[in-house]
């Protein structure tokens, strides 16, 4: 009697380690699978046609200006930022300072369609640079678009966009917000572009996906007295990985 006892209680502690293992390994599956998918979106996304077409006519427009230095610079910029998309595309998170040297670089070539037009500045905290960040590959990248493409393209001088990083008050989170003083959401159709909406809906499905407490949010910024648009902010919370 006690020995059966004993194979039943073994085998069916067996039997719900079984269960519990398939499930878990299903449940990360099907994580894993999300992940990927919503990866390549956001891949697809970011190989922007219409952008990859304007750098490509702008780099035209150099050689016919007969610049080889600049138009080299140029091509090996273009050649990085294909290689950095396509190689964070396939990671579920890379270095802050990673983050930041795409940047860089998607702006350095967008900063050549419209000489004079706008700057950028990048901050990072001091808090932050120091430390071993890890963050979700191209998560900025899309709002960096809108604010040239619907902020900023009217400007023909005094833009700026700005972009910052910095800790939560309690460490346990990481502030990324994007800023332009552009023409604002409510003079452009930004709110309803299809290329901005899709870009906005991936990433809140990947920040969804992380652990710890996400949000994001777009802000129309005003003037205080006039109450005209100056602008858009977008903040992004990331939950801090080390």
């Amino acid at each position: 009697m006690w020995l059966g006892l004993f194979f039943f209680v073994f085998f069916g502690n067996q039997f719900n380690y079984y269960v519990y293992e398939n499930e878990k390994n299903k449940l990360k599956a099907e994580y894993e699978h999300r992940m990927i998918h919503l990866e390549m979106q956001n891949l697809r996304s970011q190989m922007n046609p219409h952008f990859i077409f304007n750098i490509l006519q702008g780099l035209q427009q150099v050689v016919l200006q007969n610049n080889p230095l600049k138009a080299n610079k140029l091509l090996t910029s273009f050649a990085r930022l294909m290689r950095q998309t396509l190689e964070q595309s396939r990671l579920s998170e890379i270095g802050l300072d990673e983050e930041v040297k795409t940047l860089e670089n998607y702006l350095s070539l967008q900063q050549n369609r419209f000489v004079g037009a706008w700057e950028y500045e990048i901050d990072v905290a001091a808090a932050l640079e120091d430390e071993p960040i890890r963050i979700p590959p191209m998560l900025l990248q899309p709002f960096v678009e809108n604010a040239i493409e619907h902020g900023l393209r009217t400007k023909e001088s005094g833009g700026l966009i700005s972009i910052c990083f910095f800790p939560t008050d309690d460490g346990s989170g990481l502030w990324a917000e994007v800023t332009d003083n552009g023409r604002g959401r409510a003079k452009t159709n930004t709110g309803t572009g299809e290329h901005q909406s899709l870009s906005t809906q991936i990433t809140l499905e990947r920040l969804a996906l992380l652990k710890g407490k996400t949000s994001l949010e777009i802000i129309d910024l005003k003037d205080e007295q006039t109450h005209e648009p100056t602008g858009t902010m977008v903040r992004v919370l990331i939950p801090l990985r080390r």
